[in-house]
């Protein structure tokens, strides 16, 4: 979101340089990381903790409530309430990685190569 912000909004804010950590360049490499053995626990809470956000009085995203998955709750909660196909229609505009060479203020971004 940081990245999206200073590439696409940067000349009509006071933006001078920004600083974002573990970077998700590519959206979709992250719920798919979150599978792995080692973030199962993890991955579990997170999801119900989506769950439970999403299913609360005034939410608006109950159709994932039956999803096993991030990647799924974001595949089924994506549509058809929004303009997006599914999840990895929403991904797409979301990757930092097209939009980094558009940015013009000073950036610093610290990504592990592992971060699963």
């Amino acid at each position: 979101m940081l990245i999206s912000l200073v590439a696409n909004h940067a000349d009509g804010l006071p933006i001078r340089g920004a600083v974002t950590v573990t970077v998700p360049i590519v959206p979709t490499e992250a719920p798919q990381r979150r599978l792995s053995t080692r973030n199962k626990i993890r991955h579990a809470w997170l999801l119900w903790r989506i769950k439970e956000e999403s299913t609360a009085p005034g939410a608006y995203l109950a159709k994932g409530k039956r999803a096993k998955t991030i990647l799924d709750y974001d595949d089924r909660s994506s549509h058809p309430e929004t303009v997006f196909a599914g999840a990895s229609d929403y991904y797409a505009p979301t990757a930092g990685a097209r939009i980094i060479r558009s940015i013009r203020p000073p950036i610093s971004m610290i990504h592990t190569r592992n971060d699963s």
